[in-house]
């Protein structure tokens, strides 16, 4: 795909967004949770209270292995309120070498796996475990629940599936992944001990009517 086709739709979704927000009569905004964010891989490693998630692979034995696990406290949502929009604002950390912002999202537009766990959780607990890579999720979004951002960084349209009496928690993942590379995201540690301007760690954004 050409990365220039995709700019258009990307900022109607952005204007869009933008005209709904500013409508809009209250929101919520709520970080990542760092203790529940990690990533797992089908080797059955974890890695988490990093300030970094992969996805892809991190060595040519194990190509698409990595899958990154992002939680929000959602507790905190106001359930007499009507959710207008709910946005995941996911950041990268890092590009891979030689590969720049527009490569990135060539490559990972229509390429991105979005999981939904259930109101427990991946494999019924919000911990992450190794078994949390074979986890069945209770929806799989697809490519209308992203819209890519300018400055390397991408949302996720949560709007139906916000658990409002617990923890919302998803898991990214490349479908496909021929040159075998491996993509950085910030997770919920940047904000809490790596503080960075302005909050590039995962942050959802709910909007109500």
């Amino acid at each position: 795909m050409n990365f220039k086709s995709i700019l258009l739709p990307v900022g109607f979704l952005a204007c869009s967004a933008f005209s709904i927000a500013s409508n809009a009569g209250s929101y919520d905004h709520i970080p990542s949770t760092p203790a529940l964010d990690g990533d797992v891989n089908s080797s059955w490693a974890v890695d988490v209270f990093s300030n970094k998630l992969t996805i892809g692979s991190t060595g040519v034995f194990f190509p698409n292995n990595h899958k990154a696990i992002i939680t929000f406290d959602t507790t905190q949502v106001d359930s007499s309120k009507t959710i207008l929009y709910a946005d995941a604002r996911i950041t990268f950390s890092d590009l891979p070498a030689g590969m720049s912002v527009s490569d990135v999202f060539e490559y990972t537009y229509g390429n991105l796996k979005i999981e939904v766990a259930g109101p427990f959780g991946f494999g019924g607990s919000t911990t992450i475990t190794a078994l949390d890579y074979y986890a069945v999720p209770a929806a799989v979004l697809d490519d209308e629940a992203l819209n890519l951002g300018w400055f390397g960084d991408f949302g996720i349209n949560l709007t139906d599936h916000i658990n409002p009496f617990g923890q919302t928690q998803i898991a990214i993942s490349l479908i496909s992944n021929p040159a075998n590379i491996a993509i950085n995201f910030n997770s919920g540690e940047v904000g809490a001990n790596f503080p960075v301007e302005p909050n590039q760690e995962p942050i959802l954004t709910i909007t109500y009517e």
